[in-house]
């Protein structure tokens, strides 16, 4: 699946860069972090988008392997400090009670929060002394694994029952936690067959969600090529 931008969407986001780059070369010089231009947005776009290497961009935008990685660098960073504060954040009680009322109303659960689920994303570049640490054994190779984090406090209730933690919908994978919705293996009666319908189809948004972020951003399909786990962590800030 090739990834597919409105232009007019890209324009406007690297306007908004630019600005920012502007603003702050005004008060705090960098020597770390190049001077992001349109042609340098294009080289950290592509990487993204459709997982080029930084020296398979050097004749169409003349622009170098190193410089490239150093635009990619820059290009994350300052996309999370522009919206860190808006959608990178935790969410706030007034999030929590649209998401639990939301996700209620679409797939009757009352205090869910969402579902939880996993992709491992694997790292061509990991470091030789880590490789034991983040490889399993179906895999073969290292890889990073993404999910989902803590259920926050919700209060709700069910059939006469007060709870004060939110949940997830999670499968069989997952220990048992009271957090964690699970469902059932074998169902033996209409009750529980009709849970486990309802549970499953419930959790197809997050397992699209994830086949989404693939399509859009090959870099994620691909193996990781950063050193480093917080490079890796700020990409998929990033995407």
């Amino acid at each position: 699946m090739n990834a597919f931008f409105n232009p007019e969407a890209i324009s406007a986001c690297l306007n908004v860069i630019f600005d920012e780059e502007d603003n702050q070369s005004q008060t705090v010089s960098s020597f770390s972090a190049p001077k992001l231009t349109r042609r340098k947005c294009i080289s950290a776009i592509r990487q993204l988008a459709y997982s080029y290497k930084a020296d398979a961009l050097d004749e169409y935008l003349q622009i170098a392997q190193d410089t490239g990685y150093q635009c990619l660098d820059a290009f994350y960073k300052c996309v999370i400090h522009l919206y860190q504060h808006e959608y990178l954040r935790r969410p706030t009680e007034v999030d929590i009670e649209w998401l639990t009322a939301k996700h209620e109303q679409v797939h009757g659960f009352p205090g869910i929060v969402g579902s939880k689920d996993c992709m491992h994303w694997g790292w061509r570049n990991s470091p030789v002394a880590w490789q034991g640490q983040y490889t399993r054994g179906d895999k073969g190779h290292p890889t990073i694994m993404l999910e989902a984090d803590r259920a926050p406090q919700v209060e709700f209730s069910v059939n006469g029952h007060r709870f004060g933690k939110g949940y997830y919908l999670a499968n069989g994978i997952y220990p048992e936690w009271a957090t964690l919705v699970k469902s059932f293996k074998c169902p033996m009666d209409p009750k529980t067959t009709k849970f486990k319908r309802y549970q499953e189809a419930a959790r197809k948004d997050v397992e699209r969600a994830f086949g989404v972020l693939q399509g859009h951003w090959q870099i994620v399909e691909q193996q990781a090529r950063a050193y480093s786990v917080n490079k890796i962590k700020h990409i998929m800030l990033c995407v």
